[in-house]
């Protein structure tokens, strides 16, 4: 058994002996909406419509017009049971997949009629849980007999959960020392593991095989914190963690971190009242540049997807888009 905790350190106010190299001093906002709240996330998006899932409310889509500022609507999913709180919808195109973390259940369904059907239910904890194809699944799940996380491919036909060990490094706990984000690329069919305390990064094919671990240009190679057991046998945090890398997202080529450390050629100031993300080409990992995102009406930003060349943010209640500098192949 293992607690989570959600309080993270930052680590914006140290500065570290690295170099960024910037395209420009910050992006500027493309289209906003008002969304009202903040418990949403961006769950999807086609070339007209970006779609959002509710923390709150977890079988609500909120649906917004690319482009009509103004243009925003409300539906749900329709599923005669499961899909509590703590679960998470993916869409792409005309489907979407719905993920149980409480019954670790998997749905699926078409944004047309928005009914969900039953996928996986074997029960089997996971953290995470990503689509890589209409059979599979990579999850981050718990292994028992090693008391840490690692990643695993879960498959409906032949029903199978292939646990690789090995692949996220375990430092102090094998837990929140590996705590991190799952991706997949569509367009390099590459799976992504970006660690949160750590400057370090996984990218492996679809069978989970190692391709080759990625480091960031911040020099903290190895997670800052404090865990303690309990006398239940759970583990938690004995303080709040260092965190490194704040959220992270790939398409395309590239791979894109949002960072919380500050390197020596960045004014303190700025960098503060900013969001910097940092650009990793795929092949090999090599680091590209950085851009800038501004706050937004006095708000940062809370998490963020890519969508080839726009970046579609959530920053307190708006929802918010830029398009991207024009990105080049590493030298």
């Amino acid at each position: 058994m293992f607690i989570l905790c959600l309080n993270y350190l930052s680590a914006e106010d140290q500065e570290y002996n690295f170099v960024r190299t910037p395209h420009q001093r910050a992006l500027d906002p493309e289209t906003f909406w008002d969304i009202h709240f903040n418990t949403f996330y961006v769950a999807g998006k086609t070339f007209n419509k970006i779609y959002l899932g509710d923390n709150s409310s977890p079988k609500k889509i909120l649906i917004l017009e690319t482009g009509l500022p103004d243009s925003i609507r409300e539906d749900s999913i329709r599923v005669s049971n499961g899909l509590r709180k703590a679960s998470h919808i993916m869409i792409d195109s005309n489907s979407f997949t719905a993920i149980d973390l409480i019954s670790y259940h998997i749905y699926r369904g078409s944004s047309h009629d928005w009914k969900a059907n039953v996928f996986m239910t074997d029960e089997i904890f996971f953290a995470e849980a990503l689509p890589i194809n209409n059979n599979a699944f990579i999850v981050r799940t718990f292994s028992e007999g090693a008391r840490e996380y690692v990643l695993a491919k879960k498959t409906k036909f032949p029903p199978s959960m292939e646990r690789k060990s090995g692949l996220l490094e375990k430092q102090i706990d094998g837990l929140f020392c590996t705590d991190g984000m799952l991706h997949f690329n569509k367009e390099t069919n590459q799976v992504v593991y970006v660690y949160y305390y750590r400057n370090q990064f996984l990218t492996m094919d679809t069978s989970l095989n190692l391709l080759y671990q990625g480091t960031t240009i911040d020099p903290i190679a190895k997670a800052r914190i404090k865990v303690a057991r309990l006398n239940d046998g759970s583990v938690t945090l004995a303080s709040p963690p260092y965190l490194v890398n704040n959220r992270s997202d790939t398409s395309g080529e590239y791979l894109f971190i949002h960072s919380k450390i500050k390197s020596k050629n960045e004014d303190r100031r700025y960098f503060e009242k900013t969001s910097v993300i940092d650009i990793y080409h795929l092949d090999g990992g090599s680091y590209i540049q950085s851009f800038y995102i501004p706050e937004f009406r006095g708000f940062k930003i809370k998490e963020f997807k890519v969508f080839d060349s726009t970046l579609v943010a959530i920053q307190g209640h708006f929802l918010v888009t830029y398009n991207l500098p024009g990105l080049s192949k590493p030298h």
